[in-house]
């Protein structure tokens, strides 16, 4: 007897034979009767991660053809097809062709690593094309991931990512720091530079908006080489942050061995529309943290890039610094058009240590590496305020799952827009450039424990800068409504990715009201703390709203139930981008990547219908609200911050 969930290999080679004697007798006017029908339809409701029993396969087998103009049908058809059979592939080729056209979750499902078949990741890559950029850079981190599952390097997702670049400089530079950051992964990492090397050689040959854009990357190459050099010597000289700010400031300076980091113009690699216009030392601090984590203020230019003019980032830059990144970067641009073999002659680590002989022949940087947060700056925000970008960069920590769940946050918040609803979220953006570096948005905000230690409660930090004798609680009535709905749509959303290790020194609160989460080192229901909570909702939030019987608490219960049924409804969509970071640099998924699926698919509860589903989520609230554990955790941890 097979082991339970799996699948009996007698039926399989009973199904393999009836198939095969049925094959060449094909009704394509076959239909289903109404219990067949309802059999169908349970199938297709089934979420992408979960595996199809041959009893299944048979029936979506014997009704593909009436099943071509049900979208959803196509990606558990394919998961039925012996693609081993030539006669069978055949035929699911030419049925796929003719198949309505699928949504973009679906597409996503195709390029994971359940479909190894060319011509199936193919179609997946022709419904992407249909798609613009905007919506495409919500997936790019999934779709780079996605290069691990293809045979070849030289694959038509590789070649669409390549081809969308070199039209788009803002997606050229997201894939390239995408790529970069993959280079040291020993199973990925061959495949990445080669990528890596067809981008350069399309910006090659992508006229004068082409050379800005790789002219761009070099110079933020150089800046990160900096800026980790900096940090090593900051960390090498064991100085507090006082005096860490200091020397930082003397290592910009004019006279500094990094002086170039106040004249680099610079498109900011979080935001790419940015024109950084040298940095303003004496406005650069360093934070109180173990890895001295540096908040960087650049000047920025007023207007976004127009990468259509002659000399977009027209500036001084220092020649050596341009002179040697350009060297860095001639290997590359030397291979010429055939990419997969130019990659072969050049590997991640030998393109990495060409990128940091250059940055050390423009100063004293040292070699590249990176990645690393803290906070940032709402990722809504076009333009920075007053000709001022404030960024922070942070070496030592692989930021690349903290990259990922904000990822996810930005998402969720951009789907929860299409259903008008606004919760008013701030999923900064976090980019690593390296495997232990990266930058981070700052957001101006202060973390809910040193507010609570200052002002004693929510509403008298708000009253600062939200005050209003005539609203709720002396406070704006917008400002109420803001922290009630990220409230709410944090609560949902970091139940959902699982976030643990939540206490009030990594929940923020933004003078407009905005609440949000930062730091997310645990996530599917990793937690180092003993029974946590469904989700991070204590005493001085609720206290916020009024009590557990005020409206605003009965508006966050409404908006929590609403988003969570929302995001159910893309549960196909969700599951699909976790699924393509099988392979990623992530520890809660690459560990287990199944398991990940399942504690994810457990969170959506898609075996429930809308009222159940709220009736869940207003249990979890009911029970985050009341646990009595969190509060003795929270008190703990105080004191030990106050000692340590």
């Amino acid at each position: 007897m097979a082991p339970v969930g799996w699948e009996n290999p007698a039926e399989l080679k009973a199904a393999k034979l009836a198939r095969s004697v049925t094959r060449g007798v094909i009704d394509r006017e076959l239909k289903p009767n109404s219990e067949e029908r309802r059999r169908i339809a349970a199938v297709l409701r089934l979420p992408p991660n979960k595996p199809l029993q041959a009893e299944a396969k048979a029936l979506l087998w014997r009704f593909r053809f009436s099943l071509v103009s049900e979208k959803r049908a196509l990606t558990k058809f394919l998961k039925c097809v012996d693609w081993s059979d030539a006669q069978e592939a055949q035929q699911a080729s030419e049925l796929m062709q003719q198949w309505a056209p699928i949504e973009v979750a679906d597409a996503l499902e195709l390029l994971s690593p359940d479909f190894k078949n060319d011509e199936v990741r193919a179609h997946a890559v022709a419904t992407l094309q249909a798609k613009d950029d905007d919506e495409l850079l919500y997936y790019l981190l999934q779709l780079v991931q996605a290069l691990r599952f293809e045979a070849f390097d030289d694959s038509r997702l590789a070649r669409f990512l390549v081809g969308r670049a070199a039209a788009n400089p803002a997606f050229a530079i997201f894939l390239h720091w995408y790529l970069f950051t993959e280079w040291e992964d020993p199973e990925f990492g061959g495949r990445a530079s080669a990528v890596h090397s067809g981008l350069v050689n399309a910006l090659a040959g992508a006229g004068r908006v082409g050379e800005a854009v790789w002219l761009a990357i070099r110079r933020q190459t150089d800046m990160m080489s900096q800026l980790a050099y900096i940090s090593k010597e900051l960390k090498m000289s064991r100085f507090k942050a006082t005096r860490a700010t200091e020397r930082m400031r003397e290592m910009v300076a004019e006279s500094g061995p990094c002086s170039e980091l106040a004249a680099l113009r610079v498109p900011l690699p979080l935001q790419p529309s940015t024109l950084l216009e040298g940095l303003l030392p004496q406005d650069c601090t360093c934070f109180k943290s173990a890895q001295l984590p540096i908040k960087l203020v650049f000047k920025a230019a007023p207007q976004p890039i127009d990468w259509t003019s002659p000399a977009p980032l027209a500036g001084s830059v220092h020649a050596a610094a341009a002179a040697a990144a350009a060297a860095a970067a001639a290997p590359l641009a030397a291979a010429g058009s055939n990419w997969p073999d130019a990659a072969a002659a050049a590997s991640g680590t030998q393109l990495r240590s060409q990128a940091a002989a250059a940055a050390a022949a423009a100063g004293d940087a040292s070699p590249l590496s990176g990645s690393e947060q803290q906070q940032q700056q709402q990722q809504q925000q076009q333009r920075p305020a007053a000709g001022r970008c404030v960024v922070i960069y942070k070496k030592g920590d692989d930021l690349r799952q903290d990259q990922f769940v904000l990822q996810m946050i930005s998402l969720m918040d951009n789907l929860l827009k299409r259903e008008n609803l606004d919760l008013r979220l701030t999923p900064y953006t976090v980019l690593p450039t390296g495997s232990d570096d990266g930058l981070v948005q700052f957001v101006p905000s202060a973390p809910l424990s040193r507010i609570l230690a200052e002002h004693r409660t929510i509403h008298k930090f708000l009253a600062q800068t939200q005050a209003d004798p005539q609203g709720p609680f002396g406070l704006k009535a917008e400002a109420l409504e803001t922290f009630v709905r990220s409230c709410a749509g944090y609560c949902v959303m970091t139940y959902i990715l699982g976030v643990g290790d939540r206490h009030l020194d990594n929940l923020m609160l933004a003078p407009d009201g905005r609440l949000f989460h930062i730091d997310f080192g645990y996530i599917l229901g990793n937690d180092p703390k003993p029974f946590p909570p469904p989700m991070k909702l204590c005493r001085e939030m609720i206290e916020a709203m009024g009590g557990q019987d005020s409206s605003y608490y009965v508006q966050f219960r409404m908006f929590s139930c609403e988003a969570y049924n929302i995001l159910r409804k893309s549960a196909d969509l969700i599951l699909s981008l976790f699924h393509l970071m099988a392979g990623a640099s992530i520890e809660a998924i690459r560990n287990n990547p199944e398991n990940a699926m399942l504690k994810l698919q457990e969170k959506l509860r898609l075996d429930f219908d809308d009222e159940q589903a709220i009736e869940q989520m207003q249990a979890l609230i009911n029970e985050s609200a009341t646990a009595l554990m969190p509060q003795i955790v929270e008190t703990t941890h105080r004191w030990a911050q106050y000692w340590r």
